[in-house]
C-alpha cells in the first residue's frame, strides 16, 4: 500500500496535530498583537515627551531649530526627559491658581 500512494503522490497519514497547530497560531497571534500595543504605546511615550519638549522650548522663546533638536533628543530618551521635567523643568508645580471670583479661591 505505500508503493501505491508513492506512485499516487498522496501522504495517507492522518493528521492528529490540527489542536497543537491551532494553539500555536492563536499564541502566535497574541504575541504579535501584545507587540503592536507595546510599540505603540513606546511610539506615544516618545512623541509626548518630544512634544512637551517642543512646547517648552517654544513657550520659552527659543528658536525652532533648537526646538527641534531638544525634541529629537527627547524622543530618543522619553524617560529621562519625563524624569527632568517633572524635577527640575515643571513651569506649574510651584505656582499658585490666581483667585476667581466665580470659584471663590
Amino acid at each position: 500500500m505505500t508503493v501505491v500512494h508513492a506512485i499516487q503522490a498522496k501522504e495517507p497519514f492522518d493528521n492528529q496535530n490540527t489542536a497543537h497547530t491551532a494553539t500555536a497560531a492563536s499564541v502566535v497571534g497574541v504575541g504579535i498583537f501584545t507587540l503592536v500595543i507595546v510599540l505603540l504605546f513606546g511610539f506615544l511615550m516618545c512623541f509626548g515627551a518630544a512634544k512637551l519638549s517642543w512646547c517648552y522650548n517654544i513657550f520659552y522663546g527659543a528658536s525652532t531649530s533648537t526646538a527641534f533638536l531638544w525634541s529629537a533628543l527627547c524622543f530618543l530618551n522619553p524617560t529621562l526627559y519625563y524624569s527632568f521635567y517633572a524635577l527640575f523643568l515643571d513651569p506649574v508645580c510651584g505656582r499658585r491658581a490666581k483667585p476667581n471670583s466665580k470659584n471663590g479661591v
